[in-house]
């Protein structure tokens, strides 16, 4: 039986492991969502091991976008991130 720890370990390492794939294909795009926004639904459950997968891989997404805008910004491409203290 799939417990929503298993479907948040499934949803975390299928995202980690294949989503430049997911962003590159535009059909993929949809399936991408899909799972983006099952993941954020799963992390308002009430288990904290579900919690922590959610954050841990919302670490790792958040981390990867801000690489993607510093390497485009350092490129010559558009600003990605505007951080004001």
């Amino acid at each position: 039986m799939l417990t929503s720890v298993h479907v948040t370990l499934l949803l975390h390492r299928v995202l980690q492991r294949h989503l430049a794939y997911l962003e590159s294909v535009p059909a993929e795009h949809e399936l991408m969502l899909a799972g983006l926004n099952s993941l954020i639904k799963i992390s308002y459950v009430d288990d904290t091991e579900v919690f922590k997968s959610c954050l841990d891989y919302w670490q790792l997404f958040v981390a990867d976008i801000f690489g993607s805008c510093t390497t485009h910004t350092l490129a010559g491409g558009l600003d990605c991130v505007r951080v004001t203290v």
